[in-house]
């Protein structure tokens, strides 16, 4: 690649924590200069997010279809999925 271009990595559809673990490994191997910049591109199976001190009134019953991942963000449960 010539310097100031981007790599495009396609994924395709990857399951959400697959994801999140992934990319804590793609911004250290960014950070230490490693590789250079990339932008990736992938979807994931609908999910709803939570922080550790989301109310528990907030989440879906455990028999949910959608499953149900702890981030380390704030903020309320979120879901991610087709439509939002």
């Amino acid at each position: 690649m010539q310097p100031g271009e981007m790599e495009r990595v396609d994924l395709g559809e990857v399951p959400y924590e697959v994801a999140q673990a992934d990319m804590a490994g793609w911004v250290a191997e960014r950070k230490q200069g490693r590789t250079g910049d990339r932008l990736f591109l992938l979807t994931h199976p609908p999910v709803i997010t939570y922080a550790a001190r989301t109310p528990a009134d907030q989440l879906p019953v455990p028999a949910s279809p959608i499953s149900l991942v702890e981030v380390d963000r704030g903020g309320h449960a979120t879901y991610h999925g087709q439509g939002s």
